[in-house]
């Protein structure tokens, strides 16, 4: 059996920086866990079921979260965070076997501690909304590297920038922007940019890395509603995006907002120019949307050492 415990529930709190306000109700959420014999015998079937599969089925674990829940009477996004955490210990092994470094498992399971603040923001609740968002982590195909996350994908397109090109079995890596708390440093970006093109140096093309990324961050609007000197705008200043859409509702407006749209946009909050904007354009009958874009980083010596700077 998986040697989880309170013990490593604690030290996994103390070592990703919880909140302090947290982790009295994770506790007590864990004992109630622990203290139901069904409950618990779920709970650590689902850590050794990973633990002799790593690509286990994340949509049936979360189906037994929700037997737990239920079982125990706490909030499925509670125990979704506990099995995280249990998890993590297990994927411990797994970066190890496949040499991937220790810090590589650390940046990638302080996603944990993003949505942990995500969740407590727009639910009132310590836990986790999107369980199955880290099947990627936990099956080894996505890594927290630096201040950004990636994925290794096949592009499924053709396309051209110059002579470059790129054809639908190329590699790629998918961008994600976790939401650290933190500011979205040029710099930081660029270096998580460069330790990308390191770790996946295999598996792509020698000449240059194809990064790709879909995000509200590159829909026009937002970048309508930035100053050209802002984070979010350099950022998605270096993506060529060639596909934008409107989603179908505003079930992705929290992303902005920290916040659920519940159709008046008086509500939202509006403490930055940003989300005033946004906002006001909401307000309007402005949908939220997307832009899918690429950016080469070339294998240049001169642009390795200008992002080295």
């Amino acid at each position: 059996m998986v040697k989880m415990n309170g013990k490593y529930l604690n030290e996994f709190m103390s070592e990703f920086s919880f909140p302090e306000e947290s982790r009295r109700p994770l506790n007590d959420a864990y004992t109630a866990l622990t203290d139901n014999a069904n409950a618990k015998n779920v709970y650590f079937g689902i850590l050794d079921e990973y633990d002799t599969n790593m690509n286990c089925d994340f949509a049936v674990i979360g189906q037994k979260i929700n037997d737990i829940a239920v079982t125990v009477g706490i909030s499925p996004m509670t125990v979704n965070l506990l099995v995280l955490i249990g998890l993590s210990l297990v994927a411990r092994k797994y970066y190890e076997s496949f040499g991937i470094p220790e810090e590589i498992w650390k940046n990638s399971m302080y996603d944990i501690k993003y949505k942990l603040t995500e969740c407590k923001l727009i639910y009132n609740t310590w836990g986790n909304f999107v369980f199955q968002w880290y099947a990627g982590f936990f099956r080894l195909y996505r890594f927290g590297l630096g201040r950004l996350q990636f994925d290794l994908i096949k592009f499924g397109r053709d396309y051209k920038v110059g002579e470059k090109a790129l054809h639908p079995s190329d590699n790629v890596l998918f961008v994600h922007i976790p939401r650290t708390g933190e500011r979205l440093k040029k710099e930081e970006v660029n270096e998580s940019y460069m330790l990308a093109r390191e770790f996946f140096k295999k598996v792509l093309r020698s000449d240059f890395t194809p990064f790709v990324c879909s995000s509200w961050l590159l829909f026009p609007k937002t970048l309508e509603f930035l100053s050209p000197e802002s984070n979010i705008y350099k950022f998605a200043s270096d993506y060529d995006v060639i596909e934008t859409g409107y989603n179908d509702d505003y079930g992705e407006v929290w992303r902005l907002f920290d916040k659920l749209y519940e159709g008046d946009a008086g509500t939202l909050p509006q403490d930055t120019s940003l989300r005033r904007k946004y906002a006001e354009y909401i307000s309007k009958g402005g949908k939220f949307g997307y832009g899918y874009g690429v950016y080469i980083l070339p294998q240049d010596t001169s642009l390795r050492r200008k992002y080295a700077e």
